[in-house]
């Protein structure tokens, strides 16, 4: 199954994010900077990482950023639907398999 950090990454690959020069903060910084952690992603509209014990815990983003990851999750499920829908005519899918069918299409291929 696709885990939400997984799809995040995902996410954040595809509008070009996740790269070298993304701001990383560790959690303890950004209590401490946490003006400067929001006016980072706000105003370069980039993420900025936060980190605890050397792993991502948690991602800021803007509010334009957010913007662009629901309408990219928009298109991409509006996509494999319509993709479902062409490969199995009209017939009536459960709900559980079509989490299940979107659970495989969108797994990196790591996990595979």
């Amino acid at each position: 199954m696709t885990t939400p950090t997984t799809i995040a990454r995902m996410i954040m690959t595809q509008l070009g994010a996740g790269r070298e020069e993304d701001v990383t903060f560790t959690v303890t910084e950004a209590r401490t900077k946490f003006g400067e952690v929001v006016n980072r992603a706000r105003y370069s509209n980039a993420p900025v990482r936060l980190t605890q014990h050397g792993k991502t815990a948690a991602w800021v983003i803007s509010d334009e950023l957010m913007d662009r990851l629901r309408q990219f999750e928009d298109e991409r499920d509006l996509a494999l639907l319509t993709a479902l829908k062409n490969e199995g005519g009209d017939e009536w899918v459960p709900h559980e398999e079509v989490n299940d069918i979107l659970d495989k299409q969108l797994a990196p291929e790591a996990e595979e």
